[in-house]
């Protein structure tokens, strides 16, 4: 495990073998956006747009393009629910008043709702086509291995551990890490 180098390999399903094995070309192989994403042969237009989209605002962020993805889906249902509340806001002073239903201020904030819905999908739907999902399954089983070998390097560096403190090492990390995860929310 020691030094081991993990890249992304684009890991769409190959057409030949039926959806059953992975593309084995390294992630954005032949691209524009080298390191993400699908390769060149599985790259989708609107992949490749949003891939830009997600460089450009991760330069501007200082972060990964992947977090650049996720931070636009998040801005833009932020974005939502503010206008939402601006709604409803709206339509309250207007009930208070004795307006219409109609007024031009709820009128206003109803546009303004359907063009921000209208801006979240169309973020939530570049980051699908980015194939952000699969991401950040691969993100995370990385990590758990990465995690694994720290657990076994540290016990192995321990030789003087019976076979049941070893078992009580694992017992206790995996209740740490499954309580953390709980109260964090995530």
């Amino acid at each position: 495990m020691k030094g081991k180098q993990y890249q992304l390999k684009c890991g769409a399903p190959t057409r030949r073998s039926n959806g059953t094995k992975s593309c084995k070309y390294l992630a954005g192989e032949g691209t524009d956006h080298l390191g993400y994403g699908h390769c060149m042969y599985h790259s989708k237009r609107s992949e490749c747009e949003a891939w830009r989209l997600a460089q450009d605002i991760a330069r501007e962020q200082q972060i990964s393009p992947w977090e650049a993805l996720l931070w636009g889906v998040r801005v833009s249902a932020g974005r939502l629910a503010w206008v939402e509340l601006q709604l409803e806001d709206a339509i309250r002073r207007n009930e208070l008043n004795g307006g219409e239903p109609d007024s031009p201020a709820v009128r206003s904030w109803l546009k303004e709702s359907r063009l921000s819905l209208a801006l979240m999908s169309r973020t939530s739907k570049a980051a699908i086509d980015a194939g952000i999902a699969a991401h950040v399954a691969r993100q995370l089983e990385v990590e758990g291995r990465l995690l694994a070998g720290a657990l076994d390097a540290a016990l192995g560096a321990l030789p003087e551990l019976t076979a049941d403190q070893r078992i009580a090492a694992i017992s206790a990390a995996q209740q740490t890490l499954f309580s953390d995860s709980i109260t964090d929310g995530s």
